[in-house]
């Protein structure tokens, strides 16, 4: 399992205690590895400042962009609806 599946199961609470801290754990090692999905899914919990992260759309809108560049249509249709984030 990537680190973005197992930040994804803590997140949302797939057969284990739901813990966004330890969801955000997770996407953190997987933006090291620069994992397009978890770039993403940390860029969500900066914009809605869960997690224990402070709310920052600046850090959340620079991820969100890392994404797209590889190309990640999640992450692009994102930008598109949001172009102004």
């Amino acid at each position: 399992m990537s680190q973005s599946a197992a930040g994804v199961v803590y997140e949302n609470g797939n057969g284990v205690a739901k813990d966004e801290q330890k969801a955000v754990a997770y996407y953190k090692l997987a933006v090291k590895r620069g994992n397009a999905d978890g770039q993403l899914r940390l860029a969500h919990m900066y914009l809605e400042g869960r997690g224990g992260l402070p709310l920052d759309p600046k850090e959340g809108r620079r991820l969100m962009d890392l994404s797209a560049s590889q190309g990640y249509q999640p992450a692009k249709d994102w930008i598109a609806a949001h172009p102004n984030s």
